[in-house]
C-alpha cells in the first residue's frame, strides 16, 4: 500500500485520506476547507475536539459486520477496523 504524506492541520493520516476522497477535479484546498469547516462546526456544537468528532463520525458511519463467502454459505464476521474505516470513507463520499 502506498504511503500518503500527512500535511493536514490535525496530523492524522485518516483525515488526510478522507480529504483525498472528498477532493474532486484535483481541488485539494477546496476539499480541505470543506472538511475542516464541517468538523470544526460539529466540534463547536458538540463541545468536543475536532479530531474526536471526526473519529466518532467515521466509527459511526462504518459497518460493524461484513459478509464473507465460505465454502458452504455466506457468513457474517466482525469487520476489521481498517476495512471499516475504508468503507466509512467510501460511503460518506458517495453522496458528494
Amino acid at each position: 500500500m502506498r504511503r500518503i504524506p500527512c500535511r493536514c492541520r490535525y496530523n492524522s493520516v485518516l483525515l488526510q485520506q478522507f480529504i483525498n476522497k472528498v477532493m474532486q477535479r484535483g481541488k485539494k484546498t477546496m476539499a480541505e476547507k470543506i472538511v475542516y469547516q464541517s468538523i470544526e462546526l460539529a466540534a463547536e456544537r458538540l463541545k468536543k475536539t475536532p479530531m474526536e468528532v471526526f473519529e466518532m463520525a467515521i466509527r459511526n458511519a462504518g459497518p460493524a459486520i461484513e459478509v464473507k463467502p465460505s465454502v458452504w454459505a455466506v457468513r457474517p464476521t466482525r469487520c476489521r477496523s481498517r476495512s471499516r474505516a475504508t468503507a466509512a470513507r467510501r460511503w460518506r463520499c458517495a453522496g458528494c
